[in-house]
């Protein structure tokens, strides 16, 4: 089973597999964060997050963070800002 890190750098290239893995291993804690957040749609915003994640996934190359902080890391932001946009 591939490491994190070797995910994040085949959705650079396009591979959905890639993502549909990364999704069964975060998309529960995604979710938890989604919840978490009071967001209205708690289950499109974790499907959003992870296109957010796959057409982002070049930064992760550029960051020194470990792969999951920058995964969940990127799904918050990206709740925070739907809440801002939201208001």
């Amino acid at each position: 089973m591939p490491d994190d890190r070797l995910l994040l750098q085949a959705l650079v290239h396009g591979d959905a597999a890639a993502l549909l893995l990364l999704h069964g291993r975060y998309a529960g804690c995604i979710g938890t964060l989604a919840e978490r957040e009071g967001l209205s749609d708690p289950g499109q915003a974790v499907e959003d997050a992870f296109m957010l994640i796959f057409h982002s996934a070049g930064c992760f190359a550029r960051s020194e963070l470990p792969p999951a902080i920058w995964i969940v890391g990127t799904a918050l932001w990206h709740f925070r800002r739907m809440r801002i946009d939201a208001a």
